[in-house]
């Protein structure tokens, strides 16, 4: 009877104990809480190189989705030396070239610049050009042009963007554009051949390798204050790499999932039958959006 009674009472520390861990796999915004495996610290590497520079010409950054592209330009933004550079970030998918360019001295200025200020194209280069020299040129630094979501521009936004990089003295250039998005960026570039010829510094983005799996499992978990033993079963951690394809976003999907179903169904830890009672459930037609899952 005591057994029972014991038993029955550690029930809510352990289902407690899983739901902290499904929490851990929330959607990570925080740039300075990503795990970084070897292609990202490759990247961010040669991005940090790149954008101290200056002069080393457009950089480009590509990955499939879920890999972390959107975490790691908040990480090279955070990282970015505030002696050799200013940085402004801009999500190009919604803004065309003449909007870009007042979202660009929206954040020079620290303050919204509206349309009717500077109606025409031509105004808003000069003004540019204007607030380069005050705010970034004359304490000998440049600017850091971080594009996110670049596969969805135009070609002639494209170029336009990438000829910012002409706005230069004999001694340094004055804006530095990184383009980041996913592969079909690399063939949209593919015929651009004078923008192709300016990029100094190429970086694609990888899935996680299976030690990397379990390295990312661990640090999500360290968020929680938990170990990877107390709430997954051994064999499950390189079941979830195969079932993920090691991308990181489908990671946080499928261990959110059957962590709590875990704890549903009362089992102190989550098991490979967890696993595969989410997989089943995630790809059910008509049960909502579906992640993609490349070991299924």
């Amino acid at each position: 009877m005591n057994a029972a009674v014991s038993a029955f009472s550690s029930q809510p520390t352990r289902s407690a104990a899983l739901l902290r861990a499904a929490g851990a796999f929330r959607a990570l915004h925080d740039p300075r809480k990503m795990y970084l495996g070897k292609a990202q610290r490759h990247a961010l590497a040669g991005l940090q190189r790149l954008a101290a520079d200056g002069c080393g010409g457009v950089g480009l950054l590509t990955g499939a989705p879920g890999l972390g592209k959107t975490l790691l330009r908040g990480a090279l933004h955070q990282s970015a030396s505030v002696e050799r550079c200013a940085v402004v970030a801009v999500e190009t998918a919604l803004l065309g070239f003449d909007d870009l360019l007042l979202e660009i001295l929206s954040q020079l200025r620290g303050e919204r610049v509206l349309p009717a200020e500077l109606p025409g194209r031509y105004e808003r280069i000069a003004e540019l050009k204007a607030a380069l020299m005050s705010q970034v040129v004359a304490s000998g630094r440049h600017l850091l042009v971080l594009c996110d979501d670049a596969e969805q521009l135009d070609p002639a936004t494209l170029e336009a963007i990438g000829a910012l990089g002409n706005l230069c003295s004999e001694r340094q250039a004055f804006v530095v554009p990184v383009f980041i998005g996913q592969p079909s960026l690399r063939q949209k570039l593919a015929r651009l051949p004078g923008l192709r010829q300016r990029i100094g510094g190429h970086f694609t983005l990888a899935a996680l390798e299976p030690d990397e799996t379990r390295h990312y499992l661990e640090h999500r978990l360290r968020g929680a204050e938990l170990a990877l033993p107390e709430v997954l079963e051994p064999a499950l951690a390189g079941r979830i790499h195969v079932a993920s394809g090691g991308v990181p976003r489908v990671i946080d999907t499928l261990c959110r999932h059957l962590l709590r179903h875990a704890g549903d169904q009362g089992q102190p830890r989550a098991t490979v039958a967890s696993l595969d009672a989410c997989r089943l459930q995630l790809l059910e037609p008509g049960a909502g959006p579906v992640p993609g899952f490349p070991g299924h």
